[in-house]
């Protein structure tokens, strides 16, 4: 037994290969921001801010790779495990720094930038549990061991993209620069936890491995830092155990819906194509978003009533139809051909029967223009020329009221000028002519419409332009 204890002891122990004073070297060194570390930084918070807002993974996996928020963090983990409260302060105040300088540069990125959405990959870090914080503590652990190693390994990328600092604390700028407070706490709860718990880590990695201490504590003062500690921790805690019960309840919740009314509905006849489930004041309002069969008023109800029956009384389904089942999508196809060729007939039949009636119209009045012609040449002998129509007119005071009225357009033979005579006696002849074209006028228009059987027409005296 006292073999196999040792065994085992030999095949987890990481105290032989580690070297702490070039562990406690690096940690200290990489502590302070300045110079290139301040860049990386702003570069770290500005790609995890375009990740964010664009909701791209691998965008958000680089700015976790980059970021230097991690130095810092490791440095107030090992100033508490050996007691150097210098090296402690110095740690604060660049984590410190460090939060503030990616807050600013996400607040500015989210003020400027024309998405600005709350996007998954935002809404994710908003709601931190205990799966969080065991994240970090195990992500810390595995950090600080993998760090204190003689031959160096390759888990600090993998430590950086498990603990996620730099995003929750992007994602928090977010909630600042929109003013959506919730966001806000809750990714950056997320970011406090992950640094505490990466720094608790780091605290019993030392411990473990027994890093020289350069400070010793008398006993009731190691006590009194040992209980504030465990108070502190029980206080930051708290939120995480809550979240994590919300969270439980929710999939608790979720998974008894999809059991007792998703399954139900997916048949061979529907399919669900989304649910969700929303607060609709004191109510819970489950979502479902069909395709397929119908469902009645009575069908709703019943599923209404099972979860009621097993404890979920507050939530009521509301299933939306976006399509119809194939029978229904067939039939419809072949009533609307029906119609549209139904309606293409009857439209032809129209405008062929149109057509029809504008021929008759025409020939109409071509057989009246024969006929007129000949009584006009008997009447007016001295008529030249006359053509006939309808013509729409409007009135200037209102352009909606159209009038059709029938349009006749002469032109009367104009006298021989007689050089022999004076300019005198041509200028008398014409102002006879034109006394006796307005006395034909009144005779003709007298005439047209007796003939045509109109109460009113417009009669033009001007002949029509000669075609080329």
């Amino acid at each position: 037994m006292e073999n196999l204890i040792f065994r085992v002891r030999t095949f987890l122990n990481i105290r032989d290969s580690s070297d702490i004073p070039k562990t406690i070297s690096e940690i200290e060194t990489n502590i302070e921001l300045k110079g290139y570390n301040v860049w990386i930084l702003a570069c770290a918070a500005l790609l995890a801010s375009i990740g964010l807002d664009t909701n791209s993974t691998a965008v958000i996996i680089g700015a976790m790779l980059i970021s230097p928020l991690m130095s810092p963090i490791l440095g107030v983990g090992l100033s508490l495990g050996i007691q150097d409260r210098e090296m402690l302060i110095r740690s604060v105040r660049n984590l410190a720094v460090a939060t503030l300088a990616s807050l600013g540069t996400s607040f500015i990125y989210f003020n400027i930038t024309p998405l600005g959405e709350a996007t998954p990959e935002i809404l994710a870090r908003t709601q931190p549990t205990l799966l969080d914080v065991a994240v970090a503590l195990f992500g810390g652990i595995a950090g600080i061991v993998s760090g204190s190693r003689k031959e160096k390994t390759n888990a600090i990328p993998g430590v950086a993209i498990a603990t996620a600092l730099m995003p929750p604390l992007c994602a928090s700028g977010f909630g600042l620069a929109t003013g959506n407070w919730a966001v806000f706490l809750g990714a950056f709860y997320l970011f406090f936890i992950n640094a505490v718990f990466i720094s608790l880590s780091t605290f019993v990695v030392v411990k473990y491995l027994r890093f020289p201490v350069k400070e010793y504590l008398d006993k009731k003062t190691e006590n009194k830092v040992t209980r504030l500690l465990l108070a502190f921790l029980i206080v930051i805690l708290t939120p995480s155990v809550y979240f994590l019960y919300t969270v439980y309840q929710q999939t608790q919740t979720q998974k008894l819906i999809e059991t007792l009314v998703i399954n139900k509905l997916r048949t061979n006849e529907s399919e669900v194509l989304k649910w969700e489930v929303y607060d609709a004041d004191s109510l819970q309002q489950v979502k479902i978003y069909l395709s397929g069969t119908n469902i009645s008023e009575a069908q709703k109800q019943s599923y209404d009533s099972t979860l009621a029956a097993n404890g979920l009384k507050k939530h009521k389904v509301s299933i939306f139809r976006v399509n119809m089942s194939r029978e229904e999508v067939a039939k419809l196809s072949a009533e609307v051909m029906q119609n549209t060729l139904k309606t293409i007939e009857i439209q032809t039949r129209e405008l062929a029967a149109k057509v029809e009636e504008k021929k008759e119209e025409i020939l109409q009045q071509e057989q009246n223009i024969g006929e007129l012609r000949g009584e006009m040449e008997a009447l007016f002998p001295d008529l030249e020329h006359f053509s006939m129509g309808e013509v729409v007119s409007s009135r200037r005071d209102s352009l909606l009221h159209l009038d059709t009225l029938t349009t006749v357009i002469i032109s009367w033979k104009m006298p021989q000028e007689d050089p022999k005579i004076s300019r005198y006696a041509q200028q008398l002849k014409r102002q006879e002519w034109q006394a006796e074209k307005a006395e034909k006028n009144q005779k003709l228009y007298r005439f047209f419409k007796q003939r045509l059987n109109k109460d009113t027409l417009y009669l033009v005296n001007e002949p029509l332009p000669t075609l080329k």
